[in-house]
């Protein structure tokens, strides 16, 4: 079966029976969220814990500009962590469905993960966000879908 072209309506379009896909997509959104919450933390410490962010935003002292960052980095560290261990079984499990489903495009599940694997170890992520903005590319021009 040929890929669907852009004329193909989204109801004629076959159904890939995943939502692993969701998983893949907010690889890239965390990795911006996180960037820019870094750099909101970041701006906090160069204004000083006590003497400038904090004060504004109604705490006083160093040990509240402490915890006001603390939360963040728990926040985004839990959710990172989790992210990175969900991230390459996420690819594998949709390339799977993908596969499953013989729409023409046939992606392979293990080289998927395995990229993603290293691709986490190598460069935490800075290489996952080209690979799940491909995948999801590729995925949207065979299955419709994101």
């Amino acid at each position: 079966m040929a890929a669907p072209d852009s004329t193909t309506r989204l109801a004629d379009r076959p159904r890939v029976d995943s939502n692993w896909w969701y998983v893949v997509a907010v690889t890239p959104l965390f990795s911006l969220l996180l960037f820019l919450v870094t750099g909101w933390m970041v701006a906090a410490v160069l204004l000083g814990f006590g003497g400038g962010l904090m004060p504004m935003m109604g705490h006083s002292g160093t040990l509240a500009g402490i915890f006001t960052l603390l939360i963040p980095v728990f926040l985004f560290g839990t959710v990172g962590t989790v992210l990175t261990a969900v991230f390459p079984i996420s690819l594998y499990l949709d390339a799977k469905a993908v596969r499953a489903a013989d729409i023409g495009w046939d992606p392979d599940p293990v080289l998927y993960a395995l990229v993603a694997v290293v691709g986490i170890v190598s460069t935490a992520f800075a290489f996952g966000i080209p690979l799940s903005l491909y995948y999801l590319y590729q995925r949207h021009r065979h299955v419709g879908t994101p």
